[in-house]
C-alpha cells in the first residue's frame, strides 16, 4: 500500500520524494535485519565446527591414552614372563614396573588356572598398565613344563576392569 502525503502548495514529484523517503527507510531495515540474520548463522556455524573440533581432539587423546596404558599393562605382563622364564619357581606374587608414563602392575598366581583350580606348573599373570587415571589389564596364562622348563604361553587376552 502506497502511502502519498498531500501537502499544500507541494507538486506530486515532492509527493512522490517523500514516498521514496519512506520505502528507503525501510529496505534499510530490512538490510540489517539479513545481516544480523546471516551473521548469527554464521558465528553458530563456527562454534558448532569449533565443539566439534574440541571433542574429536579430546577423544583421540584419550584413545592415545587407552593405547598407551593397553602397552604398559603388555610390558607388566612380558615382565613377569621373563621372570618366570629365569626361575621356574618364581615366588613373587606382584611387583610394579615404571614404563615410560605409566606404571605396570602384575600380579603372579602360581599353580593356579583362571577358575581357581590348582594345576602344577602353571602360571596366571594378571597385569594392569595406569597411565593418567586410564587403565587395561591383561590376563596371561602360561605353563612351565616340568622337564624342560620350557614356557608357554596358553593364552593372552585383554579383560574388563
Amino acid at each position: 500500500m502506497k502511502l502519498l502525503l498531500t501537502l499544500p502548495g507541494k507538486s506530486s514529484s515532492m509527493q512522490s520524494r517523500v514516498g521514496n523517503f519512506k520505502r528507503r527507510a525501510f529496505v534499510g531495515v530490512s538490510a540489517i535485519t539479513m545481516i544480523l540474520g546471516v551473521t548469527l548463522i554464521v558465528t553458530m556455524l563456527g562454534v558448532g565446527m569449533g565443539l566439534l573440533s574440541y571433542f574429536e581432539t579430546a577423544r583421540g587423546f584419550s584413545w592415545q591414552k587407552t593405547q598407551e596404558a593397553y602397552f604398559v599393562a603388555q610390558s607388566g605382563a612380558y615382565e613377569a614372563l621373563y621372570r618366570i622364564s629365569q626361575n621356574k619357581y618364581f615366588a613373587t606374587t606382584s611387583a610394579s614396573l615404571l614404563v615410560g608414563n605409566g606404571t605396570a602392575t602384575y600380579q603372579v598366581e602360581q599353580n593356579k588356572d583362571e577358575t581357581g583350580a590348582t594345576i602344577s606348573g602353571i602360571y596366571m599373570i594378571t597385569s594392569t598398565g595406569v597411565v593418567s587415571n586410564t587403565r587395561r589389564r591383561i590376563q596371561v596364562k602360561a605353563a612351565v613344563d616340568s622337564v624342560t622348563g620350557k614356557l608357554i604361553v596358553i593364552f593372552w587376552r585383554e579383560i574388563a576392569i
